[in-house]
């Protein structure tokens, strides 16, 4: 028997499984499109191939609701719709109801990832320098002096000091 690897959740799916469902969103897509809604589910899927087809995939996405349209581009969304989204169907921005950044297809995630066997965490180093991860003293601890001079500098840049 043949056991397919696990699957991991990429950045995208990651920042979306922050909200819970129901939460209110708006979807930005390159094409200009803008839709307002509501985060249904987050689910397993895949590409519909042969899982012995080297183009076979597995994902995760989400099932996003559509309450308004609130610019078109391309394609025709409807109200009351559902759509998926996924790597293979990526908004370009991701609002949500107080309209911060849940997803920006501009900004890279970088991660540490600290931890033995059964108890790892990543952690966000973006939160780290923008003071905003609780996970500071564990990343310090782990000999990463670059990120650990970043960090001071940022901090010196905003005047925040190290233990707030």
């Amino acid at each position: 028997m043949y056991l397919l690897p696990k699957v991991e959740m990429d950045e995208l799916m990651y920042q979306i499984d922050k909200y819970l469902n129901g939460a209110k969103l708006t979807v930005h897509y390159s094409d200009g499109t803008v839709l307002y809604g509501y985060l249904d589910t987050i689910y397993e899927t895949d590409n519909e191939l042969d899982d012995d087809d080297p183009n076979y995939q597995e994902y995760y996405a989400c099932t996003f609701m559509i309450e308004k349209v609130i610019k078109t581009g391309k394609k025709d969304y409807q109200k009351n719709a559902s759509i998926e989204i996924s790597k293979f169907n990526e908004p370009c921005l991701i609002l949500d109801a107080d309209d911060n950044v849940v997803w920006d297809e501009n900004v890279k995630k970088a991660f540490v990832y600290q931890g033995i066997g059964n108890d790892i965490v990543a952690v966000d180093i973006a939160g780290i320098v923008n003071g905003d991860n609780d996970k500071e003293v564990e990343v310090f601890g782990s000999g990463l002096d670059c990120l650990t001079e970043m960090i001071i500098h940022k901090r010196k840049e905003t005047n925040q000091s190290l233990e707030d």
